[in-house]
């Protein structure tokens, strides 16, 4: 588990995010592997809501793909915090 300071820290540090970002981010705070309907569900909304936000996050280097898993037989990424982040 991630300290709270920890998080409100790396918040205050990364103002180029978005919110809809931030709040992705949120959910990999437990330390956890997540696919993308795993986030979609934690936060209510939409699987095409989150997609996006995952792969914009991928390719700043804040999530890492490690893995994936079939749900209802179609594969799935799984996706954990990056290891260098504050996060």
């Amino acid at each position: 588990m991630i300290h709270e300071n920890s998080l409100t820290a790396y918040v205050s540090i990364a103002p180029e995010l978005t919110k809809r970002q931030k709040e992705v981010l949120e959910v990999f705070r437990d330390g956890e592997l997540h696919t993308d309907i795993d986030v979609a569900r934690k936060l209510g909304l939409e699987i095409n809501q989150v997609t996006g936000r995952i792969a914009e996050l991928i390719k700043k280097g804040e999530l890492v793909e490690n893995g994936q898993v079939y749900v209802n037989g179609r594969p799935r990424r799984l996706c954990e915090l990056a290891k260098y982040t504050l996060f």
